[in-house]
């Protein structure tokens, strides 16, 4: 950011000496226009430098950045430490896991047709609010929004 700044302000220097060099043929002018134009040759190059840096920490850090690979990694441990941080994170976010074996009064329904009820499941109530379902079918684990 400070380097395209730095880039624009430079630009517009260098187009004032210019046009003032066609009117008045200076060697002050000129030497000007040269440490202006390296100047903003230099900031470029420092742009473009960062960026493949940022580039490269991105690549380098992109299993960080994933909060997936994370906890499945985390997840994975063996250390106690580290799982009871996991632990502090989970309650920290889940507000409220309730499991439904099957149909009662206060169970949200899934699925419109009475026929094609998904039980058992687990409505998992985060602390932002959102709220997903988890439904256990022969085997198999759907994920519901």
């Amino acid at each position: 950011m400070a380097l395209d700044l730095a880039i624009s302000r430079d630009s517009q220097p260098v187009e004032r000496i210019i046009d003032s060099l066609v009117d008045l043929p200076s060697p002050a002018l000129k030497a000007r226009l040269a440490a202006t134009e390296s100047a903003l040759a230099v900031a470029k190059s420092e742009r473009e430098e960062a960026a493949k840096r940022l580039e490269t920490a991105k690549v380098k850090h992109r299993d960080l950045l994933n909060s997936q690979v994370v906890y499945s990694r985390l997840a994975g441990t063996r250390n106690i430490e580290t799982r009871s941080k996991l632990r502090l994170e989970i309650r920290r976010r889940v507000e409220r896991i309730t499991f439904w074996f099957e149909r009662c009064s206060d169970s949200p329904r899934l699925v419109e047709d009475p026929a094609k009820e998904l039980f058992p499941f687990a409505e998992i109530r985060f602390a932002n609010g959102k709220c997903r379902y988890i439904v256990f079918t022969k085997g198999e684990i759907m994920t519901l929004p």
